[in-house]
């Protein structure tokens, strides 16, 4: 999967930034873990997925785990995705909620309404929100919905993703939900 863990580990380029909440949970203990406050930031699937299609010529281990080429087009790399689990894009939800289906996390704040969201979640700790950093790492790729020639890619998004758009609410046509 991808996770950190030195059998597992593989594909995972360091840090703990990809473990599950219920992960941390268990690595930290349930009342250290309930004694903080928890908020994590989910994407669009449909531009995430673009995202990832994208940075996927940057890591040519996860284009030889998924058998892909600098040539794949975007709809075959859906059907590679669907093959195999991976961690990068396994579904968001999955890092939030316990395996009972209860949400481990305090805040969800969402990648389209970053700023706000921020200054939402520094209110809650008693944190000064002074001003954010820009965005660090933007791509200069076209908007996502450009990738997204026909109703087919659409659609196999919404099926691998189908967890994500469910709980978070998430719709193609409108990325700001």
């Amino acid at each position: 999967m991808g996770f950190v863990s030195r059998f597992e580990n593989k594909y995972q380029t360091g840090g703990l930034q990809h473990l599950l909440a219920r992960q941390v949970r268990e690595e930290v203990g349930s009342d250290v873990f309930s004694a903080y406050y928890k908020f994590a930031f989910v994407r669009n699937p449909w531009d995430r997925i673009v995202s990832q299609f994208a940075y996927m010529q940057q890591r040519p281990d996860l284009m030889d785990f998924l058998g892909m080429t600098l040539d794949t087009e975007f709809k075959a790399y859906l059907e590679l995705i669907r093959r195999k689990e991976h961690v990068q894009w396994m579904p968001q939800v999955r890092f939030l909620l316990d395996q009972d289906g209860s949400l481990l996390v305090d805040r969800i704040g969402r990648l389209e309404s970053f700023n706000e969201d921020c200054a939402q979640i520094f209110s809650a700790l008693g944190l000064p929100l002074d001003q954010l950093p820009g965005h660090a790492n933007r791509s200069k790729r076209e908007p996502f919905q450009a990738y997204y020639s026909d109703n087919e890619a659409i659609e196999a998004v919404a099926d691998i993703f189908s967890e994500d758009i469910s709980f978070l609410g998430y719709k193609f046509a409108d990325p700001s939900l």
